[in-house]
């Protein structure tokens, strides 16, 4: 391993190369040993000199196509991104780790890496691969009850789907699931032919069941439950909860949880329905390179109404037609805003009679919060009246 640093612009642009080999490791296990190893210590020393900083992670990977080829070089890289005070290293790290293994998935997708055509019918294709699992214990060919025992060996998942074309339509199930959480994955279809089976290995498990978006992009398939998503992102972020079983919903600190929001319970003063009517008229407008306004709204009138438990704020259905219709209805709201604010303004003393004053000493609860009152409290409990009408409500806490 080895490590270059460049520096430009009297150390304002900062490079660092990590030339480090990590050969026979799943992309994922080995990118997050360079991440957490390396990249995490030169984040940190970042933010510490600068505290605010632009990066990006250009990730290159060598691939062979068979033994015997030369290395194939590809790239991997994130966009440039900023770095503030407030934002997390760890975030930084899982943002960069998630566009270099989308920009990896996309790459295997597009078969841009394919193999060699060989023999696969050959034995001598196979001999490779027997020093690389362990097969004790294990007969050959292997049986369906004999992969879970494959698996715990090998450390590896292996799935298995079964087919089913009797009748229309042709279905894809999954027959043994697998019970693991290792992280290579492995998806086999099983098929039969009389008394004989197959295994198949299937390269790609969205292009066999062919699940596409309206876009013609291919979807992304969890291979522990099967759940399909349209977006590689949440995809990944769905995989990380999926392997480790942990619940995606975050649950408060507090054992009980309790109504709080007591202003929702009590009735508005005034309500105003209100309704447009437009029609649509057709417009030529670029907006971006994708969109393109093609019709527009234009409201031709309106009509609403001033709803209110009392009478006084109350007003009957408005109706209004004309080219002006927004510019008049806002001038109007605000006038029956105006006219109601007079009415709630004046606060009208309370009428306390003789029932009430026997109602509010016997009260054992809040009207609003239904807390028990505190009577022993000087200056705890108060009486609730209307400010409209002045009539006395309840006990207020």
């Amino acid at each position: 391993m080895s490590v270059t640093v460049k520096r430009a612009f009297n150390g304002l642009t900062t490079e660092i190369t990590i030339n480090h080999q990590l050969r026979d490791l799943i992309p994922e296990v080995g990118l997050d040993q360079l991440l957490h190893l390396y990249v995490k210590k030169a984040l940190e020393a970042a933010k510490r000199q600068y505290g605010c900083f632009k990066y990006y992670l250009f990730c290159e990977a060598s691939f062979k196509k068979n033994v015997d080829s030369e290395n194939q070089k590809v790239a991997f890289y994130t966009k440039t991104s900023v770095c503030y005070q407030n934002h997390s290293v760890n975030s930084i790290l899982q943002q960069s780790r998630t566009k270099v293994l989308c920009s990896l998935d996309e790459f295997e997708s597009k078969a841009a890496y394919k193999t060699p055509k060989t023999n696969r019918t050959a034995p001598g294709f196979y001999r490779r691969f027997i020093d690389r699992f362990d097969m004790n214990g294990i007969q050959v060919p292997v049986k369906l009850e004999d992969i879970p025992k494959f698996e715990h060996q090998n450390s590896v998942n292996v799935s298995v789907f079964s087919y089913n074309e009797n009748g229309a339509p042709t279905f894809i199930t999954p027959l043994q699931p697998s019970s693991y959480n290792f992280n290579k994955t492995v998806n086999l279809l099983l098929i039969h032919d009389g008394l004989k089976s197959h295994f198949l290995l299937i390269k790609s498990l969205p292009t066999l069941l062919r699940l596409l978006t309206k876009h013609n992009k291919t979807r992304h398939t969890c291979d522990r439950c099967y759940r399909v998503f349209d977006s590689i992102l949440v995809f990944m972020k769905h995989c990380n909860y999926c392997k480790t079983g942990e619940p995606t919903i975050t649950m408060p600190d507090e054992s009980k949880l309790k109504f709080k929001n007591f202003h929702r319970k009590l009735e508005n003063p005034v309500t105003i329905y209100a309704d447009f009517e437009a029609f649509q008229a057709s417009v030529t407008e670029t907006i971006s390179e994708k969109t393109k306004l093609i019709c527009e709204q234009k409201p031709t009138g309106f009509a609403y109404m001033v709803v209110s438990p009392f009478p006084q704020l109350c007003k009957p259905v408005k109706v209004y037609r004309g080219s002006d219709a927004s510019d008049v209805f806002v001038d109007m709201l605000l006038s029956e805003c105006y006219d109601a604010e007079k009415i709630l303004k004046t606060v009208k003393p309370m009428i306390f009679t003789p029932a009430d004053d026997l109602s509010f000493r016997e009260a054992t609860i809040c009207h609003i919060c239904e807390e028990p009152l505190d009577w022993g409290t000087a200056g705890e409990v108060c009486r609730d009246h209307c400010h409209v009408t002045g009539i006395s409500i309840s006990v207020l806490l």
